[in-house]
């Protein structure tokens, strides 16, 4: 089961790459992004910041930052031929899941590297709960580090057959374990105490070819991340709901909590990945809002760091800056849209003369508007979009960007 994913995950990332190359695509997936030179142009398929350090791992190499100098080392795995898709740090030391390996350890920071254990070939993720060590793996389900702390014990009461022992991600949420496992969108809960998992089902049924991609804690809420929707729980996994509206399918999601958003990136089918944002603490009806479309990627990983927010793609490492979704940001404070609402023209007034992109994103989160702006006031005609709320971005080449809400109401 865990095997066949990755299977398909390394088709679509062929298929990607190759129209890629096709099509001489070799700009950055989007303006704003910069491409991380320093660190290999391959599938970074983790990023992690562990002690002011960002960590970037593709297969068998790990990126590590040097914040006082704005640099990278890469360091590669001794033995190892698998794709790093974890890091965590536990008890002074950094642990790894080497995808196709197994989990190995490391009490410098990441500069030496030694197998820990027999955690099986296929680790896919860790978590801390109630001071101990867990690890997630594809068939061997769930395992906890023993009290020497160089054996893996296994951990898997309550799960009954394979299917239900191949995780696909592992969290923990105020001690309680939560892990995604490969049973029809299943999720496998184990309280602090619990002698047993528990799987149940957030969208309430067995959903045939649901998977959870991604699971994180944040605002006091369990997110799951899957290829149906994004699923968030506030009573511990006890129940769920959906977490809002404005998201569309994808072959799948990954998450990040950042300050007080939660974002998620979705890899559609036409090769290109939106990544979206809502307030974590708001209401599940909350609308998710576009934060930028990156063109010909398939986002593996994200994380937040120094104000940056990064990707893990098929093509490397790729940053930007995060900015405020909110009208009229500081970056640019004098973008104006307007009427809002409008009906059949819209005004676009930049500050000054300043030329740059103004994009504009339907509700389900499609770019159906790309104008490049040359004067200080430009006017749109929006008389054909049906009514809803709209969000648009401005890309200044002098002044910044701004992004906002533009509502329309035919």
């Amino acid at each position: 089961m865990k095997a066949g994913k990755r299977t398909l995950r390394a088709l679509l990332v062929c298929a990607i790459s190759l129209f890629s190359e096709i099509a001489c695509y070799s700009q950055n997936p989007g303006p704003e992004w910069k491409l991380e030179s320093n660190v290999a142009a391959e599938n970074i398929y983790c990023v992690r910041v562990i002690d002011n350090r960002l960590y970037a791992g593709s297969n068998g190499r790990l990126s590590i930052s040097n914040p006082d100098v704005g640099e990278w080392m890469t360091i590669t795995v001794p033995g190892s031929n698998g794709d790093v898709e974890d890091l965590i740090k536990y008890n002074g030391k950094l642990f790894m899941a080497s995808y196709g390996q197994g989990v190995l350890a490391s009490d410098d920071g990441g500069i030496t590297w030694q197998t820990m254990g027999d955690a099986g070939p296929f680790p896919v993720g860790f978590a801390q709960a109630n001071g101990q060590l867990y690890v997630a793996t594809g068939d061997r389900g769930a395992l906890r580090l023993g009290g020497k702390g160089s054996q893996w014990q296994s951990f898997n009461e309550g799960l009954y057959d394979r299917i239900e022992s191949a995780f696909d991600r592992l969290t923990s949420a105020n001690g309680t374990l939560v892990g995604g496992v490969s049973a029809n969108g299943a999720i496998a809960l184990r309280g602090a105490g619990s002698q047993r998992w528990q799987v149940i089902y957030p969208s309430g049924r067995m959903s045939p070819g649901a998977t959870t991609f991604d699971l994180l804690y944040a605002a006091g809420r369990i997110w799951a991340f899957t290829n149906q929707n994004v699923f968030v729980s506030g009573d511990q996994g006890v129940t769920w709901g959906r977490a809002g509206n404005g998201l569309p399918l994808g072959i799948d999601s990954k998450g990040l909590a950042a300050g007080d958003s939660v974002y998620a990136a979705i890899n559609s089918k036409n090769g290109s990945s939106v990544i979206y944002r809502r307030p974590a603490a708001s209401g599940n009806n909350d609308q998710w809002t576009p934060f930028d479309t990156l063109e010909k990627v398939y986002i593996h990983s994200m994380a937040s760091f120094n104000g940056k927010l990064y990707v893990g793609t098929q093509r490397g490492l790729y940053s930007m800056l995060i900015r405020n979704a909110e009208p009229d940001t500081p970056e640019n404070p004098g973008i104006s849209v307007y009427p809002n609402p409008a009906r059949t023209l819209v005004n676009v007034a930049t500050p000054g003369a300043d030329k740059g992109l103004f994009e504009l994103y339907a509700p389900d989160g499609r770019c159906i508007l790309t104008q490049r702006v040359y004067e200080k006031i430009m006017q749109l005609d929006v008389s054909k979009l049906p009514g809803g709320q709209y969000v648009y971005r401005f890309s200044g080449m002098e002044k910044g960007h701004a992004s906002g809400k533009l509502l329309i109401s035919n």
